[in-house]
């Protein structure tokens, strides 16, 4: 039972500023200079399976109160529990659909390498969208792998479009609109964009735990305010140990899924770029 909201273990997570760049080319073809196109604010070094327990405590809080997201994530959970069952036993079909769910955190922490593991298992087992991945992987990357290498990586290539679906990485940071209904935030972010910041900020200190939570939101998505997600993070925390479900909700999703959130992003190219590397 958590008591303190000061000692949560996220208060404690370390940023880092990750940069992405692009060479701007000139007419003649030739690389001009690198241009950066995006910037990224993340947990710096967080393992997220060690803090599993944590995001499973959080949503069941908030399933209590029958949060929508929160009953959805401890579906997606059981889910993964009975694939996982069915795996282990042998299932190659399991086996492949387990390698995506641990690829794209379905029901789970995302873990390429547990991901990877379960598709050699399935491909050992003949299963076909298994040993297609493989094919596909050897069209497109520098190294072929192969059924047996001690170094076996290779991602799923046919992946459920329930998972693809389930993109909460997307929440968090400068967001785009195309992925509001993906991210699960149409509703939230049509309310929270229109919020004046001062009047959230003053009931939020005054204790309103739904004014927390909305005012963590604006941090996070820099809306009448620069964007800070300490600050944000903080107001989520403290929301929700003011038992405000989608706080706690929140919560469970940033311990799953980490955090990636936009702080930049050039919108528009003229045509003439391409990648550094």
């Amino acid at each position: 039972m958590k008591s303190n909201w000061r000692l949560e273990p996220i208060l404690a997570f370390e940023l880092e500023t990750r940069t992405g760049h692009i060479w701007r080319i000139k007419e003649n073809g030739e690389p001009d200079r690198i241009v950066q196109y995006r910037q990224d604010v993340a947990f710096k070094d967080v393992d997220t399976e060690k803090y599993w327990a944590d995001a499973v405590y959080w949503y069941k809080k908030a399933a209590l109160q029958y949060d929508p997201l929160a009953v959805q994530m401890l579906q997606c959970i059981a889910e993964f529990n009975a694939m996982e069952r069915k795996a282990l036993a042998g299932d190659a079909d399991a086996q492949y659909y387990l390698s995506c769910y641990y690829f794209y955190g379905y029901g789970t922490y995302v873990n390429p390498r547990q991901g990877a593991k379960w598709l050699h298992h399935a491909a050992r087992c003949n299963n076909r969208a298994a040993i297609r991945s493989i094919e596909e992987w050897n069209k497109e990357e520098d190294f072929v792998q192969a059924v047996g290498d001690p170094d076996f990586f290779v991602k799923p290539y046919f992946v459920p479009e329930y998972c693809k679906e389930l993109n909460m990485t997307a929440r968090h940071g400068k967001i785009k609109e195309d992925m509001l209904s993906h991210a699960h935030l149409g509703e939230l972010w049509k309310k929270v964009s229109k919020l004046d910041f001062d009047g959230t900020e003053f009931e939020a200190i005054t204790g309103d735990p739904e004014a927390q939570y909305q005012l963590a939101w604006l941090y996070d998505w820099g809306i009448g305010v620069k964007q800070d997600m300490k600050e944000a993070i903080k107001w989520f925390v403290e929301s929700a140990f003011n038992q405000y479900a989608p706080a706690q909700t929140e919560l469970g999703i940033l311990y799953q899924y980490g955090l990636m959130a936009t702080a930049y992003r050039l919108e528009v190219f003229d045509g003439n770029v391409q990648p550094p590397f």
